[in-house]
């Protein structure tokens, strides 16, 4: 079951999503984008484009 949004975060998708690459984006230097809600340390923030077009989709579907 989920409970809403789900985004793991940069670097913990696996090579089949494509977002394993760690040598592609440091952590060290992007943390902002690698920190999806169920990563440790949680990035709360809509800071990527992919979180941002989620919750724009929300807010049009639910708007009456």
């Amino acid at each position: 079951a989920s409970w809403g949004y789900y985004s793991q975060g940069y670097g913990c998708g696996g090579w089949k999503h494509g977002r394993f690459d760690w040598p592609a984006q440091s952590r060290e230097t992007n943390y902002e984008y690698l920190s999806g809600y169920q990563t440790v340390p949680v990035n709360w923030a809509i800071n990527t484009p992919r979180k941002k077009a989620f919750f724009d989709r929300v807010k049009a579907i639910t708007q009456t």
